[in-house]
């Protein structure tokens, strides 16, 4: 039961270390793995999945960076709850987390995902680094 106690003493289900978190990451990761038999891809979708693979843990390791960038970027403010562009008196846009969320996990990994391509191919840091 302790696992199911946040920091602040109360019961959490969403915390990064509960059990059902664990219970949905093993769940979402046996589904992945076990539909590739259920499809044959062709040989220019395993190269770009493959690509992919060797782009995602220089964007997992960049995304933190990029949300930060978004949240206090000197030019427009973007978080899951507004849109604030530094024009004058306008004073942002309130956003539904519904729509934000996903758009701005979006705009994340496709930034994320660009920025570990291009360090990618940097010899030095496709060694090293990424």
């Amino acid at each position: 039961m302790l696992f199911l106690i946040g920091r602040n003493g109360f019961l959490s289900f969403h915390a990064n270390m509960t059990l059902n978190v664990m219970l949905m990451s093993v769940a979402l990761f046996l589904t992945a793995k076990n539909s590739r038999k259920m499809w044959e891809a062709s040989e220019k979708t395993r190269g770009r999945i493959k690509k992919l693979s060797d782009y995602s843990f220089g964007a997992y390791l960049m995304h933190i960076l990029v949300i930060k960038l978004l949240d206090h970027n000197p030019l427009f403010k973007l978080n899951t709850l507004q849109f604030k562009p530094n024009i004058g008196d306008f004073e942002g846009v309130l956003l539904n987390p519904a729509i934000s969320v996903p758009v701005i996990a979006l705009i994340t990994f496709l930034i994320s995902l660009t920025i570990s391509g291009l360090l990618h191919r940097i010899p030095v840091l496709k060694r090293y680094i990424v």
